[in-house]
């Protein structure tokens, strides 16, 4: 006998959109944190829009592993969808941009690389050419150029791989960094004595080739540590940076991204010795995207500029 509407289950509420974006977000870079910060929220936000998520859902979608979170079972069979619906979200805001202004030209970045490398010259190069559009767009997630509405994309080591048309532009090297007043009042006057000051270190996502550790450094210098290194770690070296900026201690920090703040003083080198990153960064692009007005001299500019020469310390 056919069901009655009355009798029919009722159908479940959707989901918030905000825990289905940290969700999204957390299924595509296996990080709390950094998930956090390409949101602009802090971790306990995150975690609790995860957890609303799998209340509502009556399902666990994440759990510990060791020291790393990871997606359950279910959490990759939900994501699977998830991820495909946000990137149809994505590409249908991009496709309007696109419409919007055909002449822009959209350039994707890491975001520490937006931050402290190529934001503040883009300024200077767009002074020189101002009529041209340029969004800069900073996210830890590879665009699908051409299909996207980006038509450049810098990123740094295997990522490079899901691209067609890319030139390889720069590998980079880290050096010890801090604040000059936090030197002063540090009596640092050795490595030895470097390494046992409150340490900022980098640790990238695991699908990446791992940052110089503090312990690379020392064993690099022939240094043993007199005790246990005090370090903390950030996801993005762009925030590194800042904390040794603000004295709170001494910061592996990029070459490319440091050259600024080391012009001005806001940062300086207690000691000299650097370690070179394990691969090197990389620009691609949509070929499609040379008829828009001004892109082929931007690309000219960001090869020209990244050439070691353009930020050497």
């Amino acid at each position: 006998m056919p069901q009655d509407k009355a009798d029919a289950a009722p159908r479940r509420e959707p989901p918030p959109l905000k825990a289905l974006q940290a969700f999204d977000l957390f299924g595509r870079l296996h990080s709390v944190g950094e998930t956090a910060e390409a949101l602009g929220v802090t971790s306990g936000a995150v975690s609790q829009q995860l957890r609303k998520l799998e209340a509502h859902l009556g399902l666990q979608l994440i759990e510990r592993a060791g020291n790393q979170m990871r997606l359950t079972s279910w959490g990759q069979m939900y994501h699977e969808d998830i991820a495909k619906a946000f990137t149809l979200i994505r590409s249908a805001e991009d496709k309007i941009d696109q419409a919007r202004g055909y002449g822009t030209i959209t350039l994707s970045t890491l975001p520490s690389l937006a931050n402290k490398w190529l934001g503040p010259s883009l300024c200077d190069w767009q002074a020189k050419f101002p009529d041209a559009n340029v969004r800069l767009v900073s996210s830890d997630v590879e665009p699908d150029l051409g299909n996207s509405g980006v038509d450049y994309r810098i990123t740094y080591s295997r990522r490079i791989a899901g691209h067609d048309h890319f030139v390889e532009l720069f590998t980079d090297s880290v050096v010890p960094v801090c604040a000059p007043a936090f030197l002063a009042h540090s009596g640092v006057y050795s490595a030895e004595d470097l390494l046992e000051q409150p340490l900022l270190g980098i640790e990238w996502d695991m699908t990446l080739p791992p940052a110089p550790t503090w312990s690379d450094w020392a064993q690099s210098m022939g240094v043993t540590p007199r005790a246990p290194l005090r370090e903390l770690t950030f996801s993005h070296s762009s925030v590194a940076i800042d904390a040794a900026i603000s004295g709170r201690g001494v910061a592996l920090g990029q070459i490319a991204m440091i050259s600024e703040d080391l012009r001005t003083g806001r940062l300086i080198i207690p000691i000299d010795h650097r370690l070179r990153l394990q691969d090197a960064y990389y620009l691609a692009w949509d070929r499609s995207s040379f008829s828009k007005p001004f892109s082929p001299k931007l690309r000219d500019w960001i090869m020209s500029f990244s050439r070691p020469k353009a930020f050497k310390v």
